[in-house]
């Protein structure tokens, strides 16, 4: 009865020694899943913060590119006025060079010169359009 009471004890013993095997298995299994968890939750928060970088960053550029917009579109009148006037000589130098002699045939009674005039008035109509006070042709002078 010793005998078997030992035995059995000793089984018992080894079943308790695998239950307690088992258990430190389960226990190491469950530290390596809430060791991936935090590994998981670390990356999430990485991909976050990220995401939030590039959305700040893509606020900032819009922002940028609005400001400039704005600078660009404030230009004055003044400005306008100012650049074009600087412009204007280089432009009337271009019709003073000397062109040779020139012969040109009238058609249908056309004013020979026409095309002349018109690019002269072209280039008057763009001061005007930009605010420049230009004096009108003759064609366009109010009668007095």
């Amino acid at each position: 009865m010793r005998r078997q009471q030992e035995a059995e004890a000793a089984r018992h013993e080894v079943r308790l020694a695998e239950a307690r095997q088992e258990a430190e298995q389960l226990s190491a299994r469950l530290q390596v899943l809430l060791t991936k968890q935090s590994i998981a939750e670390a990356e999430a928060g990485i991909a976050e913060l990220e995401l939030r970088r590039s959305r700040a960053q893509q606020g900032l550029e819009m922002e940028r590119a609005k400001t400039l917009r704005d600078i660009e579109n404030s230009v004055s009148p003044e400005v306008i006025q100012l650049t074009l006037a600087q412009q204007l000589p280089q432009v009337a130098a271009a019709f003073q060079q000397r062109m040779g002699e020139v012969h040109v045939t009238a058609v249908d009674g056309a004013n020979p010169f026409g095309y002349i005039a018109a690019a002269v008035e072209g280039v008057m109509g763009l001061a005007r359009s930009a605010g420049l006070k230009v004096p009108a042709s003759p064609a366009q002078m109010p009668a007095g």
